[in-house]
């Protein structure tokens, strides 16, 4: 157990005479919160008074009745021997809790004392009592941080301070004793007030230079990536040179795309490549109408060849531009790979295989009746078996 003071101010104004000439005094004798004191070696050290302590039933009850002192007594406590020569008064019954405040009326018997609390110079409260300390560090609800934990609260005397002994953080004031009983008086000024902000104040600093460290470094790789930024957006802005050489073959089968469809009167307007050549699949070889939009840029490419090489092709004469070259054969599996012209190919002669005959009309004029016998398949308009 450790002795510990609180100190706050006396309410001199709730002053009520008693018949006898003894006044009745409303007091604040501690509250919840976390406290100041100071180590032998005078560092400073904050000690949390939770509300579960401080209004714990035997913790209140312990101040029953307690003697009222002007000041701690030299013993540091009031006992049986000592009462006598120190006792001014005494706290009217057991203490109660007004939010988190320990409040009771002290009974003060002594004119010499009753005359000072009057005029003013008696003017704060301190409790006397002994605590059980447990020094483990933490954070109070609202935020405040704190060295260790004050347990098991129990008073012993209820002493009233001069005015020149000055509420430590405005409302308490305590004198610390330590694990030896032996109390280390805190003699609240300026400079100790002073010397705890500076301890705090150095702490934050040192905290600010470790969070400085980590902040340059990200504000530098910031300002590089808004550089990289801006030249990809000027970059970004800037429209891509095309090389003559890619121009030159855009614009090659543009206009061969072009001549082919004109050929075949089929409307370029506002069409892309692709949607040309399926036109003109679709034109010349009807059986693939349906199909023309499946077909790859491969096959369509296939396909216009064999109409600009041959404007008239029997189907024989398909097969022989088409199928110049074999399929190509996969030494790793048992599956044929199939060229675009082979499937273009295949296509054909599955048509004329399934209805007897290809539709396949000839650019600029009709074959009036013109009959070609060219590997068993009759040409005309239609070719037909």
């Amino acid at each position: 157990m450790v002795l510990r003071y609180s100190e706050i101010r006396l309410d001199a104004s709730g002053v009520r005479e008693l018949p006898d000439g003894s006044i009745r005094v409303p007091a604040v004798l501690t509250h919840t919160g976390v406290f100041p004191y100071q180590n032998p070696d005078g560092s400073p050290r904050r000690e949390y008074r939770p509300a579960d302590e401080v209004f714990r039933a035997d913790a209140m009850s312990s101040f029953a009745d307690a003697p009222v002192t002007i000041s701690h007594p030299a013993e540091r406590r009031v006992d049986c021997n000592t009462w006598r020569r120190d006792a001014i008064g005494h706290l009217s019954g057991t203490p109660r809790r007004e939010g988190d405040k320990l409040v009771g009326d002290l009974l003060i018997r002594d004119a010499s004392a009753i005359a000072r609390v009057r005029s003013g110079d008696l003017h704060n409260v301190s409790c006397g009592y002994r605590v059980d300390f447990d020094p483990t560090p933490g954070v109070t609800p609202d935020g405040q941080s704190f060295d260790g934990v004050q347990r098991n609260i129990t008073g012993n005397h209820i002493a009233i301070l001069p005015r020149s002994e000055r509420p430590r953080g405005g409302e308490a004031c305590a004198l610390r004793l330590d694990s030896d009983d032996n109390e280390v008086p805190l003699d609240y000024n300026i400079d100790m007030e002073l010397k705890d902000l500076q301890v705090r104040c150095d702490a934050l600093v040192a905290e600010n230079a470790v969070l400085k460290s980590v902040v340059e470094p990200l504000k530098t790789q910031i300002t590089v990536l808004e550089g990289e930024l801006a030249t990809a957006k000027k970059v970004a802005a800037t429209p891509a040179e095309v090389p003559v050489e890619r121009l030159d073959a855009l614009v090659e089968e543009r206009a061969s795309v072009i001549a082919l469809a004109k050929a075949n009167d089929v409307d370029t307007a506002g069409k892309p490549n692709i949607a040309i050549k399926r036109a003109i699949v679709a034109k010349r070889t009807p059986a693939l109408k349906d199909r023309v939009d499946s077909l790859s840029t491969e096959s369509l490419d296939v396909a216009l060849a064999a109409y600009k090489d041959a404007p008239h092709p029997t189907l024989a004469s398909a097969v022989s531009v088409l199928g110049a070259s074999g399929p190509a054969t996969r030494t790793d599996s048992t599956q044929t790979v199939v060229s675009p012209r082979e499937k273009f190919l295949t296509e054909m002669s599955n048509e004329w295989q399934s209805t007897g005959s290809v539709t396949v009309i000839a650019p600029g004029s009709l074959l009036n009746n013109r009959r070609e016998q060219t590997g068993g398949i009759n040409l005309s308009q239609t070719v037909g078996a």
